[in-house]
């Protein structure tokens, strides 16, 4: 594996000679030049990828999709194609673990009129193992988020990455932005053990009320890092700017910020006061009747259709709503 000697931010590309400006704590990089991917150190891992379909078509679908959910009134002033680096480790997690689980119980006492119902706690004792292999995905840049990362994470895992050629290399460099990444394998690994010992510990806190022993073994059985093809959309309507992340691979959206429309707030509003009206009436009636408890239920009904006009006061004045499509 060839090793590149930095020094200071400055890079040359073995292959090509071109100059590149690195972060100081850049690990995989890919030239943007002519496409070969390197190895700041000489860590042996190796670069996967998927390939993302015809840049033309991606364009073609990403206005689609806003023409159907913004009438057609839209700028889009950013758009740009990267490919995102991901860590995509393989583990096995061993947890051992014991605690116990309380339950309250109810039993009548004594008889006839002096009876009465006690309530008591017993504990049940809950213990046994977690054996299971997982797959877990690191977006490989320290200390940095992208819009709907989540879902970007999801669709690397559900991918099938494969060694990306030299010529496929060179010519996405020509369209896409490659990000270069910085975290190393071994801080990918050691993020994968601490991720696999929280949702162990997680799931076994659902299942008891006190853990005493929770114990968990972890063995990393592959990491890789996978090259991702995302495109990342920033677009303007009525003056407010939205996002919006798309997966060049599947063609799908994954997430969008999507401005509402002057017919979905005025749904909100009428829906919101016409249910607020209704709750209203009715806890005036019986209030109105002034029976036991009735005061009470009256409250409550006003309580709720203050909360609901409230509540969908306050979407009828959001700007925007997060979706996703398949």
């Amino acid at each position: 594996m060839t090793t590149v000697v930095t020094s200071g931010l400055a890079v040359k590309c073995p292959n090509c000679a071109a100059s590149l400006d690195l972060s100081p704590d850049t690990v995989v990089y890919v030239c943007r030049y002519c496409g070969w991917s390197g190895f700041v150190t000489n860590e042996k891992v190796s670069i996967s990828g998927v390939v993302p379909q015809d840049l033309n078509a991606v364009k073609a679908s990403v206005e689609s999709f806003l023409r159907r959910r913004t009438g057609g009134d839209f700028a889009i002033t950013e758009q740009k194609l990267i490919m995102a680096p991901f860590w995509l480790t393989k583990a096995h997690g061993h947890t051992r673990y014991n605690g116990y689980r309380s339950e309250s119980r109810s039993a009548a006492i004594g008889s006839g009129k002096d009876q009465r119902t006690e309530v008591y706690t017993v504990y049940r004792p809950v213990k046994g193992v977690i054996d299971e292999d997982l797959v877990l995905t690191l977006f490989a840049r320290r200390h940095e988020r992208i819009f709907a990362l989540e879902k970007a994470e999801d669709a690397v895992r559900a991918s099938t990455p494969s060694q990306l050629t030299p010529d496929q290399l060179m010519l996405l460099a020509k369209v896409a932005e490659f990000l270069t990444s910085s975290v190393g394998v071994d801080e990918a690994s050691h993020w994968a053990e601490t991720k696999v010992g929280d949702l162990h510990r997680a799931r076994v806190e659902g299942m008891c009320t006190k853990v005493f022993e929770c114990y968990t073994d972890v063995v990393i059985q592959s990491n890789q890092l996978v090259l991702y093809p995302l495109y990342s959309v920033r677009f303007e309507e009525r003056g407010s700017t939205f996002r919006m992340l798309y997966d060049a691979a599947q063609a799908k959206v994954l997430e969008a910020e999507v401005p509402l429309t002057k017919a979905q707030r005025a749904g909100f509003l009428l829906a919101g006061y016409g249910a607020s009206a209704a709750l209203a009436g009715a806890s005036y009636a019986i209030g109105a009747q002034a029976a036991s408890g009735a005061i009470g239920i009256s409250a409550v009904l006003a309580f709720t259709a203050f909360g609901f006009a409230a509540y969908t006061t306050l979407m009828a004045t959001r700007s925007q709503r997060q979706l996703g499509e398949s």
